[in-house]
């Protein structure tokens, strides 16, 4: 694997193991949620062409050869995806550090167990309130009960459960409120960041935050202060400018998007899509595909922040 020392990338906000490669796959578009920030736009409807658990299976081989060992699964909804469970319960026998992102509203109590058996690291669920109606504000009507059932039969199972939570206009005063909230549901961490205007929300900023990072930062401690005996409390909000460095695409941040068509990163290639390959993992190694990779120019700058 190229790349260098750990400060050579510290411009990145994703989190990259120090001495291997992570990779970020978007297993589907397909979502029964239509949370207008998604960064990919996610759709209820399902794509055709999107690389299967089948397919995926040399991938996870070539990407061990590549010396990466982290993955988090992504979507759309990973539960949405037929043969997701087949994909995850393959990656996890490779030995790969997992963690999975999911609005968890399909979580079965068999899915929980299941989940649980295989020691993946992390369950990150996404909530955007302590209540039905201030997440619902966020993700549309009918989305609380599916997830906060779901996210109890994880915790009930004994996975670690984070949860996600972005501040917008209708949450950003209620900090200590949703970790409160979210601790007495089980999870074991909530962390915080702020709605960014992505996906069908490129542009509007009208339900976006209006608190500066310092003082969203302040009522993140004092959440920590009153619950931290219950629950890590985080964030990954910018308190601090970003330092220069060399982007970690390609080399030790991999994304993989649901045709199987890999990047540098989610970020870098919902801003700009010349940085997908054209051709597809269906039918091309993850080496062929790194060689044929568009090169980043501009290793100085970097637009991750909003995804982590």
């Amino acid at each position: 694997m190229k790349g260098a020392g750990t400060d050579e990338f510290a411009l990145c906000s994703y989190r990259i193991p120090e001495h291997c490669g992570r990779v970020l796959w978007q297993v589907t578009n397909l979502c029964n949620y239509q949370c207008p920030y998604c960064i990919f736009s996610s759709s209820p409807e399902k794509i055709p062409d999107e690389l299967t658990a089948q397919q995926a299976l040399p991938v996870l081989e070539d990407l061990k050869r590549n010396e990466f060992s982290h993955i988090k699964f992504t979507g759309g909804e990973p539960f949405c995806k037929d043969d997701f469970m087949d994909l995850l319960i393959a990656a996890a026998e490779r030995g790969f550090v997992i963690d999975v992102s999911t609005n968890a509203s399909r979580i079965t109590e068999e899915r929980a167990r299941t989940i649980a058996s295989l020691d993946i690291s992390m369950v990150h669920v996404s909530v955007d309130g302590p209540d039905r109606e201030t997440h619902e504000a966020a993700r549309g009507p009918g989305t609380y009960a599916p997830t906060v059932r779901g996210l109890e039969r994880l915790a009930r199972n004994g996975v670690y459960v984070r949860v996600g939570t972005v501040l917008f206009d209708k949450n950003e005063h209620r900090i200590p409120e949703m970790a409160r909230a979210m601790a007495e549901l089980g999870a074991s961490e909530v962390i915080f960041s702020r709605m960014a205007a992505i996906g069908r929300l490129a542009g509007d900023t009208s339900s976006l935050a209006k608190a500066e990072d310092d003082e969203l930062v302040r009522r993140v401690e004092t959440a920590r202060a009153q619950y931290g005996h219950r629950l890590t409390v985080s964030h990954s909000l910018a308190t601090t400018a970003r330092k220069h460095g060399r982007c970690p695409g390609y080399d030790r941040m991999l994304y993989i998007d649901n045709l199987g068509r890999v990047g540098p990163c989610a970020m870098l290639c919902e801003a700009n899509q010349r940085f997908l390959s054209e051709q597809t993992l269906a039918t091309h190694s993850v080496n062929e595909l790194l060689a044929k990779s568009h090169p980043i120019e501009e290793r100085g700058r970097c637009l991750v922040g909003a995804y982590r």
